[in-house]
């Protein structure tokens, strides 16, 4: 990755605010954030014509704010990204899990499980019992 810098083209006008506050540029009713650069002839977020910069230069924003605000001469330092590669080919998968599933049976579960359902049978049968007709329900 390198570094790419070159001069400042003719249909741009590069301006840095080099404070660590935000500045508002009045005459142009615009906010540059704090250590960062703007094109401020980039027609797709501004609408500025050369002659209002040129005048914000002279006698305006541009100019009361001159320790803040920085006019460039040379384009920002850009870093060249690197270009990612897409492979056209599927991504492999595995024919079998990695993981091994040991299923184990404990006797002690299954002792409860049997203790449960004689419970359950028991209670049945007594519910069985107690919903009778004629039954003394305990008076």
């Amino acid at each position: 990755m390198g570094l790419r810098t070159s001069i400042v083209p003719e249909n741009s006008f590069w301006v840095t605010n080099i404070s660590p506050m935000n500045v508002t540029l009045s005459d142009l009713n615009i906010t540059i954030r704090a250590q960062s650069s703007i094109n401020l002839l980039d027609k797709k977020h501004y609408s500025f014509t050369k002659e209002q910069l040129l005048k914000s230069v002279k006698d305006g924003s541009l100019y009361k704010k001159s320790n803040r605000i920085v006019i460039r001469k040379v384009l920002p330092y850009t870093e060249e990204k690197e270009k990612i590669t897409i492979s056209t080919n599927g991504i492999p998968t595995r024919q079998r899990s990695i993981l091994v599933i040991n299923e184990k049976k404990c006797e002690e579960l299954e002792e409860i499980k049997d203790k449960r359902a004689a419970e359950e049978a028991f209670a049945e049968e007594t519910a069985d019992l107690t919903d009778e007709p004629g039954a003394n329900n305990g008076k």
